[in-house]
């Protein structure tokens, strides 16, 4: 080989002869015959050099190790990321039920015979392997599409015999019992929630200013606005005009743009798109029977007092000023969103002026016209039918 053939000038080259002598081939083997070319010698010499200092002890060598050469090492097989409901996982149930992160350990055959729903997305996990099927501890996972908290009190439903669905249960929790209910059609539980939560909304005038003014101090607006989706998302009737009726007694903004909510995952809660649509159109009609019926005999032209040619005439005097007062006083301090109550004994604010006996009577019937008209026509105020229809929509 001449100095031409190198592969790279000054890098080593093989010659014929170091193929047949033994010599050239000891040191492990990492002694090279090297062209040389002038000062090119003892960079050359040096490589080999250090060819021979580095040459690697072959007893020190292991496999490397997974993390070292970058290549994923082999990890046993990953369980889904579950947090077990300790006070519902049986450790002879069958089935792995997830809501949300939750999941519980239960037996198909009671959860079938209290939902025909149910009982369908159980039976092909009785019927057939899956390969594909999710297995959670030896079980396979079936999910519902639910709030942790629904299903765990569904659970308890089932289970415990001692549990009843009653008013004391918190609103967020009768509407989402209301929904699994619905979604999977459990006729005596949803008929339970109905009764619960007719403790708060009765079907009578008179029974829901009882119930308002004394069953609901610890409910929030958030909990009216997401009792009124779940109702028209499950398509009871009966109590739902009650809900949207304090619904609309709400803040505009509210109502607009929703309020914080611990009870949801955003932490916040809005009306349905109709829901607030509707709302919004009944307003108006609202705030219509409140300054022409309720406090109409404030708000019109005649304002002088009713036994006038009774008593003296400066009694005419009093009470149209005051007629005059209050129902300044109602436009200044209503809401600025203009918006009156026709029914302010159960909504409030409601105040008693002291007119004479005569126009007080008035006054007091109105108020009393006013509620009555306003709860005959509460159905079709918010879009839906007359009470009778609505009264018998929930079955």
């Amino acid at each position: 080989m001449t100095q031409n053939d190198s592969l790279v000038p000054g890098s080593p080259s093989w010659s014929d002869a170091s193929l047949d002598d033994p010599s050239l081939c000891s040191e492990a083997s990492f002694s090279y015959q090297v062209s040389t070319v002038g000062d090119d010698d003892a960079r050359q010499h040096d490589i080999v050099d250090s060819l021979k200092n580095n040459t690697p002890d072959w007893k020190d060598i292991s496999m490397p190790d997974w993390k070292d050469t970058g290549m994923p090492s082999p990890e046993p097989e990953k369980l889904p990321l579950f947090q077990d409901c300790t006070d519902f996982w049986y450790e002879d149930g069958g089935v792995v039920i997830v809501a949300e992160s939750t999941a519980f350990r239960v037996h198909p055959t009671i959860l079938s015979r209290q939902s025909p729903v149910i009982a369908g997305m159980l039976s092909p996990l009785r019927t057939s392997a899956n390969a594909s099927q999710t297995m959670y501890k030896g079980c396979p996972v079936v999910h519902f599409l639910d709030t942790a908290c629904g299903v765990r009190y569904f659970m308890q439903w089932i289970y415990d015999t001692g549990f009843h669905v009653n008013h004391t249960l918190e609103l967020n929790v009768l509407s989402e019992m209301l929904r699994i209910s619905t979604k999977y059609e459990i006729s005596n539980l949803r008929q339970s929630v109905l009764d619960a939560l007719r403790h708060y909304f009765p079907s009578s005038l008179e029974a829901f200013h009882t119930a308002k003014t004394t069953h609901h101090s610890h409910l929030t607006t958030g909990d009216y606005f997401l009792l009124a989706n779940t109702c028209r998302e499950t398509g009871v009737t009966s109590i739902l005009p009650m809900i949207l009726l304090i619904c609309a007694h709400q803040d505009l903004t509210a109502i607009l743009d929703g309020v914080p909510y611990p009870h949801t995952p955003s932490g916040h809660i809005e009306l349905s798109p109709k829901n607030k649509r509707i709302i919004l159109g009944a307003r108006p009609q609202l705030t219509h029977i409140a300054r022409t019926v309720t406090l109409g005999v404030l708000y019109s032209a005649r304002g002088h007092c009713a036994a006038a040619w009774f008593w003296k005439p400066f009694r005419m005097v009093i009470c149209g000023d005051k007629k005059r007062w209050a129902g300044w006083q109602m436009i200044t301090e209503c809401r600025k969103d203009g918006f009156n109550s026709p029914m302010p004994e159960t909504f409030g604010p409601f105040d008693t002026f002291e007119f004479c006996r005569h126009c007080q009577r008035e006054y007091d019937a109105g108020v009393a016209q006013g509620r009555r008209e306003t709860w005959d026509g509460l159905p079709e105020i918010f879009g839906l039918e007359n009470w009778d229809a609505v009264n018998s929509g929930d079955d």
